[in-house]
């Protein structure tokens, strides 16, 4: 598909021009966002689609719409039409937020065990070294004991 240039009839698309620099409405970069996130496009294809410059700016949009994006389109999936609140909006990116907190430090935490299994294993493995060279000094006192009483 073509890019989407520049001309007096942006308005309509969802582009303001402002000092020669697109500005894209919100309503656009969320449509951008819905293409990326249904499959529609990959992100090099949504840029060259819309015709945005910058990888940033569109990983920007991405963070910033995620998950009102993800949820037009469940709704669109429904038939199902509805209008969050930002208090709405709010919440959700809070509770996907803390979600993803929560699985980091359940990931955290499980690192965290594993270094410690790995340093218990090594620790084992010193003992177990040390133990040894301990029965081996035993076995050699217990010989030199023997020795010194058959004198």
């Amino acid at each position: 598909m073509e890019p989407i240039r520049r001309s007096t009839g942006d308005m309509d698309k969802g582009l303001l021009n402002i000092n020669s620099m697109k500005r894209f409405t919100k309503e656009m970069q969320l449509e951008v966002v819905k293409s990326i996130v249904s499959g529609d496009y990959f992100m090099k294809e949504a840029m060259e689609r819309y015709g945005i410059k910058s990888h940033g700016t569109l990983k920007r949009w991405l963070k910033k719409h995620l998950v009102e994006a993800k949820l037009l389109l469940y709704a669109e999936q429904d038939n199902v039409t509805f209008n969050l609140s930002d208090c709405d909006k709010e919440k959700i990116v809070n509770e996907e937020r803390e979600k993803k907190e929560s699985q980091h430090i359940a990931l955290n935490e499980k690192i965290i065990y594993q270094y410690k299994i790995i340093a218990l294993h090594e620790h084992i493995r010193l003992l177990e070294t040390v133990n040894s060279e301990l029965r081996k000094n035993r076995n050699e006192l217990l010989i030199e004991v023997k020795r010194l009483k058959e004198r």
